[in-house]
C-alpha cells in the first residue's frame, strides 16, 4: 500500500530538472483530466475580481516555544505567527511523507501530515501556497499572521487544473498556470495578493508567459525562441502589449511555465542559456528595454539550476539538492547552505520542487 501511495506521488510531481519531459508531462496530465474539470476551468475564462474576507479559525495548536533555534516535529504546521521560511524540503526518506520547514531564524518544523504535492513558496518567505484536503483547493499560508494565517484563493483553483508557476520578485503577484477549457492552450491567473484580485489570460498559440514584473505585467515568449529573440510585456487585464528590443546570443535560451525567467527587484530578466537539457547559464535582460545586460556562465563542473534572484545574486540549485547563490559579476557560486541529500528543494521565488 505505501509503494502504491509513493508511485502516486511520484507520477504526480513532474522533474522540474528536465522543462521539455515536464511541460510535456503536465499537458498530457491537463488533457486527461480536462473532461471532468471544464466547469471549473470555464468559471474564470474571464476576467475576475474579487476581495473576500475570511474568518479566523480557532488555533488549533498551542504556539511554539519562545526558544532558540530547535527541531520541532508535528502533525501539521501549527498556528499563530512562525517567521518567514527560508527553505523546505523532502526528507530522502522510504516510506516519508514529510517535509521540513526552515525558518529565518534556523528553527526546524519536520511536518509529517498535510499535502505538499505541488506547493510554492513566496520569494520573501512569506506566502506558503498549498491544498486544502476537503475541499481539495489552493490556499495560502501566511507565515507571519496570527491564528491559522490560512485562507483560499480568491477562486477555486483545483490542482488537477492549475499549477503554481511564478512570482513577483516583491512577492506582490502570483501567477497560476492552467489548460484552457478548451483543451488546446495554456492559461494564466494572475492573482493579486494585496486587494485579492483575479485575472486570466490567455497567450497567443505558440507562445507562453515566463515571467511577471513588478508592475504585474506578464513577460511573453515564442515557445521557438528562434533567434533573434523578441519578448513582449502584455497587461493581462486590458490586453495592452509592447515588444522589447530584439536581441540574439550565444546558445539556445530557453524559458516555459514549468522553467520560469527569474525577474530581480531591479529590472533584470534571467533567461536560461541551454545545451540540450542542460542549463549552463544565465542570460541577463533588461526587461524594460530588451536589451542584453550580462551574460553569465554556470560552472562547468556542477549540474547548477537558476532559481530567483536573491538579493542581487541568484538562487540556483542542484539536482543533489545543493541550494547555492550565483553572483552574476563573477559566475561564481558560493553553496548558501547544506541540505541532507533532499529529494525535493522548495525555494524562495520557485515556482514548485526542484
Amino acid at each position: 500500500m505505501v509503494r502504491e501511495i509513493l508511485d502516486e506521488l511520484a507520477r504526480d510531481v513532474p522533474d522540474y530538472t528536465d522543462p521539455e519531459r515536464a511541460l510535456a508531462a503536465a499537458r498530457r496530465t491537463r488533457h486527461r483530466r480536462t473532461g471532468t474539470a471544464v466547469g471549473a476551468v470555464a468559471a474564470v475564462a474571464a476576467l475576475i475580481v474579487g476581495v473576500l474576507v475570511w474568518p479566523t479559525p480557532p488555533d488549533a495548536h498551542p504556539p511554539r516555544p519562545a526558544a532558540s533555534p530547535a527541531v520541532i516535529e508535528v502533525q501539521d504546521l501549527p498556528d499563530g505567527p512562525l517567521g518567514r521560511a527560508r527553505v523546505i524540503y523532502r526528507p530522502r526518506c522510504d516510506p516519508c511523507f514529510g517535509i521540513v520547514v526552515v525558518l529565518a531564524d534556523g528553527t526546524e518544523y519536520r511536518v509529517h501530515g498535510g499535502d505538499w504535492n505541488v506547493p510554492s513558496l513566496s520569494p520573501d518567505g512569506r506566502w506558503l501556497l498549498t491544498t486544502s484536503d476537503h475541499p481539495r483547493l489552493y490556499q495560502l499560508r501566511d507565515l507571519t499572521a496570527e491564528g491559522s494565517g490560512s485562507r483560499p484563493l480568491p477562486y477555486d483553483f483545483h490542482p488537477s487544473e492549475w499549477n503554481p508557476m511564478t512570482w513577483s520578485p516583491d512577492s506582490r503577484w502570483l501567477v497560476m498556470w492552467g489548460l484552457h477549457r478548451d483543451g488546446t492552450a495554456d492559461e494564466y491567473a494572475r492573482v493579486d495578493l494585496r486587494n485579492r484580485s483575479v485575472v486570466t489570460y490567455r497567450p497567443p498559440t505558440g507562445t507562453d508567459a515566463i515571467a511577471v514584473l513588478p508592475s504585474g505585467e506578464l513577460v511573453v515568449a515564442s515557445d521557438a525562441w528562434e533567434p533573434p529573440v523578441t519578448l513582449r510585456v502584455v497587461d493581462p487585464a486590458t490586453g495592452a502589449e509592447r515588444p522589447l528590443s530584439p536581441f540574439a546570443t550565444e546558445g539556445r535560451l530557453r524559458n516555459d511555465p514549468t522553467l520560469p525567467a527569474a525577474v530581480s527587484t531591479d529590472g533584470r530578466l534571467g533567461l536560461h542559456i541551454r545545451d540540450g537539457t542542460r542549463v549552463t547559464g544565465v542570460l541577463e535582460v533588461d526587461a524594460a528595454t530588451g536589451a542584453v545586460r550580462n551574460r553569465v556562465d554556470l560552472p562547468a563542473d556542477g549540474t547548477w539550476l537558476p532559481v530567483a534572484y536573491s538579493g542581487g545574486r541568484i538562487t540556483v540549485v542542484d539536482r543533489k539538492g545543493r541550494v547555492g547563490v550565483l553572483d552574476p559579476a563573477t559566475g561564481t557560486v558560493a553553496e548558501a547552505f547544506a541540505l541532507p541529500a533532499p529529494r525535493g528543494v522548495l525555494l524562495p521565488g520557485g515556482h514548485t520542487w526542484y
